[in-house]
């Protein structure tokens, strides 16, 4: 083909815009029409072919390509962070699949943990109190935890929930307290703070160990299935104390920095931590009689003899042990199998079996300090004031009907126009739930005369109870949720069967009124002006050290007559 026809052909095979067809394309289906059909016998008849063509291209479909504007555009375009999940699902399921051909051809079975049940099965009661995650969540992450838990061989591995983010969400499993080192030991905890620096001046109080108190279990999140896991660190009194006082929505990053007042020693991952800490220990309840207090054996109690002190001083520390807190106790539902589940449709029904976090950030007291006998005893100030006593360790197993309400108003009540008038010459005073703490329990209001027979007077518990299928006991699933940690959820199901615990929210506690920063600090007012004193003359000392008295302003006359004659007297 020469150059002059290749230019013909590109100019005849040139698409137009307005009909996105070419000369060319339309010439040939014209000519291959004409050839297999030849209407009105328009191959004889050449004045037919014009109206021919025009029929032709008006009768010819030709779709025209979509449209698509600019701010959808983006949502169809490939995602690379979507594709690199979907190729790590992808390959977390193959594995699942090939440990799983593996373990059928074995006889031996391993033996989960009674806490970790399938998030498959639990999701079915999820979806039936009103929470849930997407259909396919539950089984990816049920295989991907299970593929970490033998990786990292976990004990007593539980689920607690998902923290929603800005940026990404955070999927949150617990387990008994995790060393890198297998063989590391814990020793009995000792009061190491150090005295402070000057009265007045408090000091930091020291973290529990770990294993003990509120580090006792180990947490690990993950942002979606098949995503790392981060070992979460243990977290501090300090920390646990700054997260009461702020409200921060998290961003998905745990190496984000906190900025906030009061400032917040640490990072996302810290402030996580923290939240887990106090999320857990308000939120995890359960049925009453499913669990007991741990009673310690006969061994673990046995503690050495020693013939004296110097013996008992010169051993090594104790070895310190994680023990349970409770026991789950067999066939604790045999008592109301009966009636089925209808019977823990009460907040009398449901305990806290995780301990308390006191005011101080911690869940157990601070040991008491090893007096030194060489130490100096201090003599007691009179200004001083006494130390408050420490605050005293929460039973395990109190119902949740104790916790502290969540909030108290009064409702409006209709008045007649004589009692309007007479109010209307008082001054007026705050109402009830702004004299007295939101946060005050319930058993201090009560005890007022009439608090119960106001009828105007509304109290909010911090729990409520549902029940769900109540015309089948053997289907009926009976729920709480928290009025005080929105998305904090504890169920039970088939007649006892299966009971849990579960959360998905933001991470914050809902206050009952709007959130209030902390105020800063007064400013600090300027030291007082500097008053003039006269400087103590020579004679003066000399009458302090003899021990008599100073003579008065007025007698300065004798005072110096009395200098004159003692300067004499040296002379001589």
């Amino acid at each position: 083909m020469s150059s002059t026809e290749a230019a013909d052909l590109a100019y005849l095979t040139e698409v137009c815009k307005a009909t996105d067809v070419s000369l060319y394309d339309l010439l040939f289906e014209i000519l291959e029409k004409v050839q297999e059909q030849n209407p009105n016998n328009v191959a004889n008849n050449v004045a037919l072919f014009p109206k021919f063509a025009y029929t032709h291209k008006k009768e010819a479909f030709r779709p025209l390509p979509p449209k698509i504007k600019k701010e959808y555009r983006r949502s169809i375009e490939q995602d690379s962070r979507t594709l690199s999940r979907a190729q790590a699902n992808k390959k977390s399921l193959q594995k699942t699949l090939s440990s799983t051909s593996a373990a059928s051809t074995s006889k031996k079975k391993k033996k989960v943990p009674w806490q970790y049940r399938s998030l498959v099965l639990e999701s079915h009661i999820w979806s039936q109190i009103g929470i849930g995650l997407p259909n396919q969540d539950p089984y990816l992450m049920d295989q991907w935890i299970a593929q970490f838990v033998a990786k990292k061989k976990l004990t007593d591995v539980r689920f607690i929930g998902v923290i929603f983010g800005l940026e990404g969400n955070y999927y949150i499993i617990e387990s008994a307290h995790w060393y890198p080192d297998p063989d590391h030991k814990n020793y009995e905890e000792k009061n190491t703070m150090p005295a402070p620096p000057r009265k007045g001046v408090a000091v930091d109080v020291q973290p529990e160990p770990p294993g003990k108190g509120i580090n006792r279990c180990s947490y690990w999140v993950c942002s979606y299935s098949s995503g790392p896991w981060t070992l979460l660190p243990d977290v501090t009194p300090q920390q646990i104390n700054a997260a009461r006082c702020i409200k921060k929505y998290f961003s998905g990053n745990l190496d984000r920095e906190i900025i906030s007042y009061p400032s917040f020693p640490g990072k996302e991952i810290n402030y996580l931590r923290a939240q887990i800490a106090r999320i857990t220990a308000a939120t995890t309840v359960s049925p009453t009689g499913a669990f007991a207090v741990h009673e310690p054996d006969d061994d673990e109690d046995d503690e050495p003899e020693y013939d004296n002190e110097e013996d008992e001083q010169n051993q090594p520390p104790k070895e310190f042990k994680t023990r349970p807190l409770v026991d789950l106790q067999a066939g604790w539902t045999a008592e109301w199998e009966a009636e089925g589940t209808k019977v823990m449709n009460n907040t009398e029904q449901w305990v806290h079996h995780y301990p308390h976090i006191m005011k101080i950030g911690r869940v157990t007291k601070i040991p008491e300090k090893e007096e030194d006998p060489d130490a100096e005893e201090e003599e007691p100030d009179e200004d001083e004031q006494e130390p408050e006593e420490p605050e005293e360790e929460k039973e395990l197993l109190l119902p949740i009907m104790k916790d502290k309400r969540y909030n108290k108003f009064k409702m409006p009540v209709e008045k007649d126009e004589n009692e309007e008038e007479e109010e209307a010459d008082e001054p007026d005073q705050p109402d009830d739930d702004q004299q007295n703490d939101p946060e005050e329990e319930d058993s201090d209001a009560e005890s007022e005369e009439g608090a119960e027979e106001d009828p105007s007077v509304v109290r909010i518990p911090a729990w409520q109870c549902r029940m769900v299928h109540s015309l089948s006991s053997a289907h009926s699933i009976v729920y709480v949720k928290s009025n005080r940690w929105p998305g904090a959820h504890a169920y039970v199901g088939q007649k006892g069967k299966v009971f849990g615990t579960i959360y998905m929210g933001n991470g914050l506690k809902k206050t009952c009124r709007a959130f209030a920063p902390t105020p800063a600090q007064e400013i600090q007012k300027e030291a007082a002006d500097v008053v003039e004193v006269e400087d103590p003359l020579a004679a003066h000392e000399k009458l302090l050290l003899r021990g008599d008295e100073l003579p008065e302003k007025d007698s300065e006359d004798e005072a110096d007559d009395d200098a004159d004659e003692e300067q004499e007297d040296e002379e001589n």
